[in-house]
């Protein structure tokens, strides 16, 4: 695979805002916040997804960014508490530019799937912040854009107490003429000394016709942190397409294999099973 890194015209790093005043985080969601009945985990904005304990401080949830004809606006996660979330963000048509804000309290850990495959115009924002000491956020991210689809998916991880960790992890597939500007942002304010963060995009053009633009962008008010990212951009392989076909694979078999490794690195990290299921079957990786 050719890659294009953070070198390349086709990477921008935005660099004008590092050193200087942070953009205004919105710390509150707009809505009004009730307690979902029965969890005692957290407190959202909206009615309670589909859900699985894994025991009685971790809970599984499921949520379609359009559920009910409601869009899925954010939660607030309690202190010490665990929350693997599932977000599809399949839809089959265009919507207004969507914000999510998940807010997490002291010692929480949160770990965020999202999943979009889609042919239409899709906008949205994820906020996390980071308000409490020591809450860990886990954040993997894939995007499959197809026909003339353009999206924007913006991810923002806001360190805003001291010792805060955030791992974002965002790929992305671009088939046919679709298009997509994918933005990893780290904002680590001067109260969050002794924060970590990690942020690596990558993508795979399918078709010369195709465009995605990674965008990772670093804000670090605080000098006592680690923090870093990575970003690839790359079509198939004509090598690893010829040495598959060698083998007998047909050419469409031979991109459907390249595709599976690339995602499937990120999804075999994943230990929660009920997480792993769910993505192999919007795959089609697995039966229903």
């Amino acid at each position: 695979m050719r890659y294009l890194t953070s070198n390349s015209k086709k990477i921008r790093i935005d660099r004008k805002n590092i050193f200087g005043a942070p953009a205004p985080i919105s710390l509150i969601p707009k809505t009004n916040i009730t307690k979902i009945a029965d969890t005692g985990l957290i407190k959202s904005a909206d009615t309670g997804p589909n859900q699985k304990f894994l025991d009685k401080k971790h809970c599984t949830m499921f949520h379609r960014l359009i559920e009910n004809n409601k869009i899925f606006s954010g939660l607030t996660v309690k202190s010490g508490r665990q929350i693997d979330l599932f977000l599809d963000g399949t839809i089959n048509k265009p919507l207004s530019p969507i914000n999510i804000e998940i807010n997490q309290l002291e010692k929480s850990q949160v770990n965020i799937y999202w999943f979009s495959k889609t042919s239409v115009n899709l906008n949205v924002s994820l906020n996390i912040n980071l308000l409490g000491k020591n809450s860990q956020v886990i954040i993997n991210g894939i995007s499959i854009i197809n026909h003339n689809a353009e999206i924007k998916f913006k991810v923002n991880s806001n360190h805003l107490a001291p010792l805060t960790t955030s791992n974002i992890y965002l790929k992305s597939l671009g088939h046919d003429r679709s298009s997509g500007i994918i933005t990893g942002r780290v904002y680590i304010s001067k109260k969050a000394k002794q924060s970590k963060a990690f942020l690596a995009q990558a993508a795979l053009l399918l078709s010369p016709n195709s465009r995605i633009e990674s965008e990772p962008k670093l804000e670090i008010l605080n000098n006592d942190v680690q923090a870093s990212h990575s970003a690839t951009i790359g079509y198939l392989s004509a090598n690893q397409l010829y040495y598959l076909m060698s083998r007998g694979l047909t050419l469409k078999k031979a991109i459907e294999l390249l595709q599976r490794g690339f995602l499937g690195s990120l999804i075999q990290k994943i230990d929660n099973p009920y997480i792993k299921n769910h993505y192999l079957k919007l795959l089609g990786w697995q039966k229903q």
